[in-house]
């Protein structure tokens, strides 16, 4: 294409002059296509849409009156007796649903949708492991532990052996299903499986590296693919049940420190300093340990042991006694020696004391009746002053189950073989924990928070003397860094000094061996046991006495307890005679809702029970069979009413 452009006017004085110019640009490219539209597949659709004009809009805005001037407008095409009709009758309508609103006449109504009047459930799969997969030592038939992963979509089953004792000489593995597996394959002919389902192949099997057996197991509550497992040898195991290749991703070690006798409960607890899940175990040996999956489990972060002790008011060297604002150091009682026990307060109430500024080491003195005095706001003596006496080994309890306040790891329900059952102090010192400079003057030494954590949750009167050893021990081993696996493996301070008692409160004992606990999801001071004496009682954490007992007519072992994950009222109850207990609290308080038998005699019991999901309850039988029973609406509803319902129960007193 050819153009001439003139050029502009000059502002300039002078003759104008014009030039020629000529430029070259390339053709526009022409191609025709073709397109095929299938008519077959092609639809119409029409639709109607009212709009309104800005102007309306703006009026309608700008023209809005309170609820007390509202004026109803009616279109034009209404006849006139309509709108005459309705003008009148509108006020009493208001009226009538203001009233309506202050009511109380239906708030106890309870709507019934479909079938919820009847409690039902099904044995939807009948799960057993082949024995042709079996090789090699003898393996264990009874199903010790099962466990749904969070999603729901994955069960895993343990087994073990019930009438083991002594040295373990059997094999044990971890079967994993996939439920959804099952699902697709199932008969819908059939209300009810009746017989174990040879068919289905479980996903995975996985062997324990050695002679051993599960004991309890918990899937990750947010990694469906993580599952801890604790075991009759007293370690802990992580698997990844979806691994290709190896499953066993690490495992604990056997030490001084770890577990020594079977592991009876883990648990998931939440770490705030970590922002991770943590794993607590406890076991027969009477220890309740802190694991953490950065290490991979090679040693306890923090410990205590479950020992039956009792408080003593003795007033301990280096107490601490606040005045002031500032914290002394309690040196020493004029005319006695330290500890002074408490039936010896009143003898030496006028003896003079000597105090220590823990900041400035300046003396203070003052009587002993002041520290001790109640009234007293010039000395107050702390309260970690007195201390649990050091406890023999034998008065250490066996733990047997336990069970963590939903929402706040700091305290633990604990059961124990003497049929104890305890309320204890879970207080790890992870918020709060400072890495302070060394005890030891002119020591350079660095302490880990994880080291520092440890020696805090030491009694007030051995820590400083532990820190001092420590400390001395780091320097002569030429350390820089003194890390919590230096003070578990080179340090060995006393066990019962670093892994001290936790148990503040105790409970009215079961007359058996406590064999499981829950705490209730919905509030956080209850909670139920059950006992091999037959019972499972509902107590209150802040009550010595259960608030309600319940026996199973059956009058056998129970084994296993969940509350329900959906409704506040319902919980299960596994029983050894073979059968699963399921109440409605606000049903009775005294009978279960549903009986269910899921053995074929017995002779055969339940043993285990998991009750993550709303809709589906997993047992494990002493037969080798785990069952997939599916509740219906009556069980994975909620109800109106049921929360007012546990706090009356909760408020109520024995």
């Amino acid at each position: 294409t050819l153009c001439t452009i003139p050029s502009q006017p000059s502002t300039k004085s002078g003759t104008d002059s014009k030039q020629d110019l000529e430029s070259q640009t390339e053709p526009v490219p022409q191609s025709e296509g073709a397109a095929q539209t299938d008519w077959s597949t092609a639809g119409e659709h029409c639709m109607e849409v009212q709009t309104d004009t800005v102007e309306e809009l703006v009026a309608h805005s700008s023209g809005q009156q309170s609820e007390q001037h509202a004026v109803l407008q009616m279109p034009e095409e209404l006849p006139a007796e309509v709108g005459d009709f309705m003008l009148r009758v509108l006020p009493m309508v208001e009226d009538a649903l203001q009233e309506n609103l202050l009511s109380h006449a239906y708030t106890s109504l309870q709507m019934a949708w479909g079938d919820s009047s009847e409690y039902e459930a099904v044995v939807r799969h009948r799960l057993k492991k082949h024995t042709s997969e079996e090789s090699g030592a003898p393996h264990c038939t009874d199903v010790t532990a099962t466990a749904l992963n969070s999603s729901g979509n994955v069960l895993a089953v343990g087994y073990g052996d019930l009438k083991q004792q002594g040295w373990c000489e059997v094999q044990s593995s971890i079967v994993v299903w996939h439920v959804h597996q099952l699902t697709s394959n199932l008969d819908p002919s059939l209300d009810q499986q009746e017989e174990a389902e040879p068919g289905h192949k479980p996903s995975a099997i996985l062997e324990l590296p050695s002679s051993n057996f599960v004991t309890d197991m918990k899937f990750h509550p947010t990694e469906p693919a993580i599952l801890v497992c604790g075991t009759y040898s007293g370690e802990l195991i992580a698997w990844d049940v979806t691994a290709a290749g190896e499953a066993l991703l690490f495992s604990s070690k056997i030490s001084d420190y770890s577990h020594r006798e079977p592991v009876s409960s883990i648990s998931w607890v939440w770490d705030a300093k970590e922002s991770a899940h943590q794993v607590a175990s406890v076991g027969a040996d009477g220890r309740m340990l802190l694991w953490t999956l950065a290490n991979k489990f090679d040693s306890p972060i923090i410990g205590f042991s479950i020992a039956g002790v009792q408080r003593t008011n003795s007033i301990q060297k280096d107490s601490f006694v606040q005045s002031g604002g500032q914290q002394y150091r309690l040196v020493s009682i004029d005319g006695t020696d330290l500890p002074l026990p408490e039936n010896k307060w009143r003898q030496f109430s006028n003896s003079i004391c000597t105090l220590v500024s823990a900041a400035t080491e300046e003396q203070q003195s003052c009587k002993l009746s002041q520290l001790i005095s109640p009234d007293d706001k010039d000395y107050v003596l702390d309260n970690t002053s007195y201390v649990v006496a050091n406890p023999p080994k034998e008065r250490v309890l066996g733990g047997t189950a336990m069970a963590f306040y939903p929402r706040n790891r700091s305290v633990v329900i604990v059961g124990c073989e003497s049929g104890a059952v305890m309320r204890c102090s879970f207080v790890t010192h992870d918020t709060n924990t400072l890495i302070r400079p060394p005890s030891t003057p002119g020591v350079t030494l660095e302490w880990t928070h994880r080291a520092q954590a440890l020696v805090d949750n030491v009694p007030v009167q051995h820590r400083h003397k532990l820190r001092l050893r420590i400390e001395d021990q780091a320097v002569t081993a030429k350390k820089e860094k003194i890390t919590l696996q230096f003070i578990l493996s080179s340090s060995c301070p006393e066990l019962l000094q670093i892994f001290p008692s936790p148990i503040p409160f105790v409970f009215m004992p079961h007359q058996g061996p406590v064999q499981d606990i829950s705490y209730s999801p919905f509030h956080r001071n209850l909670f139920l046991t059950c006992s091999t004496d037959g019972s499972s009682r509902l107590y209150n954490t802040l009550q010595p006495r259960p608030i309600i007992i319940f026996e199973a007519p059956c009058a056998s072992y129970l084994y296993a307890v969940a509350w329900s994950p959906i409704r506040p009222a319902v919980f299960a109850v596994a029983s050894g005679a073979g059968f699963v207990y399921l109440f409605d609290l606000q049903q009775s308080q005294a009978a279960s809702s549903l009986k269910l038998q899921v053995t074929k005699g017995p002779e055969v019991g339940a043993i285990s029970l998991s009750w993550t999901q709303k809709d589906c309850l997993c047992v494990g039988t002493s037969d080798g069979e785990a069952l997939y029973i599916e509740l219906n609406e009556a069980f994975s509803h909620s109800r109106m009413g049921e929360d007012a319902l546990m706090e009356r129960i909760n408020e109520s007193r024995q």
